[in-house]
């Protein structure tokens, strides 16, 4: 294990990023980023944008 470190406290240091990401934000991002994906169409036929919360179907 003594060999890891050296591994590690780079990866760490990186990690260790504080810059906030506003909330408000977020929803947006990862709509747009699961909207652009190639088989959105086919996962959700019929999707318009919405602005409720997501409803899940089994």
């Amino acid at each position: 294990m003594s060999g890891n470190e050296g591994d590690i406290a780079p990866l760490s240091a990186a990690h260790n990023d504080t810059t906030p990401i506003p909330q408000a934000c977020l929803p947006e991002l990862f709509e747009a980023q699961v909207t652009a994906h190639p088989d959105f169409a086919r996962w959700h036929p019929g999707f318009a944008h919405h602005s409720g919360p997501v409803e899940l179907v089994a």
